[in-house]
């Protein structure tokens, strides 16, 4: 006898999962190093939760060069990496197993949260509607989906100091969902992709 069950029939209604969290700017010095570091503030809490780490603002600051220095030496820049980029930073800088999944859907993500791993995607950040920003906000951001519930999506939003488990609906992160081209006016029609880290 089949059973013709869907997958998402099979996930819970709800699910969030503890994940340490740092602000791209840990001690709230909004320079320019830190206005720009949100893919790397998403990739050391990544990192952290791999290993089993608790992050503390000093030594995010210092991982947060680190890694500005490591894309420099690299890809002649650390500003506004995309999704392909991140992903090989997560890679080579810290050894973290990446898939990148193209244009993923609600139920893809709920998928890859319930399966254990974590979900990075860039965004435009003036989309989010984030009260904690500056105006206008960020053109392009990144941030860490960890969990989910019947509306929306559990994250930790680097990109605010009172960024740990912030809460969007799903409306607002599948419309702000788009990866980074290298050309402002591009993300807002530019297809979405998601770095998908597991242990």
């Amino acid at each position: 006898m089949c059973l013709n069950i869907s997958v998402s029939s099979l996930l819970p209604s709800s699910f969030n999962q503890e994940l340490t969290f740092t602000s791209q700017a840990p001690f709230a010095v909004w320079d320019h190093l830190h206005n720009k570091s949100c893919e790397e503030a998403s990739i050391l809490m990544a990192y952290a939760w791999a290993r089993g780490l608790a992050l503390n603002p000093a030594f995010s600051d210092a991982e947060l060069k680190k890694i500005a220095d490591w894309e420099i030496a690299k890809f002649g820049f650390f500003e506004s990496t995309m999704a392909e980029q991140t992903a090989q930073v997560a890679r080579e800088f810290y050894g973290l197993k990446v898939d990148l999944l193209e244009n993923p859907i609600v139920k893809q993500i709920k998928k890859e949260l319930v399966s254990g791993n974590l979900v990075v995607m860039g965004m435009v950040g003036r989309w989010l509607g984030n009260p904690h920003f500056k105006a206008p906000g960020p053109i392009y951001h990144m941030l860490v989906i960890k969990g989910y519930d019947e509306n929306g999506f559990f994250t930790n939003d680097p990109g605010t100091l009172y960024g740990k488990n912030y809460y969007y609906s799903y409306a607002t992160i599948m419309k702000a969902a788009h990866d980074w081209t290298g050309v402002d006016e591009e993300i807002y029609t530019f297809s979405a992709a998601a770095l998908i880290i597991s242990k």
